[in-house]
């Protein structure tokens, strides 16, 4: 992570934590599972027939803070700042598979919903768009491993949605998310070739101070 970075991160943080103390509303830190893939790698095998590929997950881990505001009645806003892994695992037939992987700084804006809950456990769901700064990129290839970073977009954005349930200050849920921008670059990716955005199934865990 470059030193712009590890400082904009450290700020975001603190300013969460700052803006949910000073307005009376919970904050906490979450982190867990990523199973990442790339689709569209799949879909480049119609166009290369004689050298195809498969894809599958990667795994990865994701790991944050977020603060929650109400808004109305059942209804809370809650943005998030989350380092997440995305990629894939890509095997040609010929060699061992090759992993992409793509680190990011992903900040969520979910629109929260608890409908009728009530007591201890109170189930969720939520919903919202995402933004996510590229921090870091690399490929495993034949036993080798460089740096990927030029051949991905800087930036990417998409959707989230997903549920879960609280239990008190703790939290699990499940979620999906969808991006909408290809990780490439337009020089990366060959003509004809499929937009190729990340996909990603996450199962996390958090507490809530």
């Amino acid at each position: 992570m470059s030193r712009r970075m590890f400082t904009f991160t450290t700020v975001l943080v603190l300013a969460i934590g700052g803006l949910a103390r000073a307005q009376q509303h919970t904050y906490g830190i979450k982190g867990g599972l990523n199973l990442a893939w790339i689709p569209a790698f799949n879909s480049v095998n119609a166009l290369y027939p004689d050298d195809p590929v498969s894809s599958s997950s990667l795994a990865g881990a994701s790991v944050g803070v977020f603060f929650t505001l109400p808004l109305a009645g059942a209804v809370e806003l809650e943005p998030e700042a989350m380092i997440t892994r995305k990629g894939a695992r890509m095997v040609d037939g010929y060699s061992d598979p090759a992993r992409l992987s793509i680190t990011y700084l992903e900040l969520p804006l979910l629109v929260r919903v608890a409908p009728g809950a009530s007591g201890r456990h109170r189930p969720y769901g939520f919903a919202g768009p995402f933004f996510g700064l590229r921090m870091s990129a690399s490929l495993e290839a034949y036993g080798d491993s460089g740096d990927f970073t030029e051949n991905t977009r800087g930036t990417e954005f998409g959707v989230a949605f997903g549920g879960g349930v609280d239990a008190g200050r703790w939290l699990v849920e499940g979620r999906f998310t969808q991006g909408f921008t290809s990780f490439a670059t337009d020089e990366a990716t060959a003509s004809g070739e499929p937009s190729a955005p990340n996909r990603v199934f996450s199962v996390l865990a958090g507490v809530r101070f």
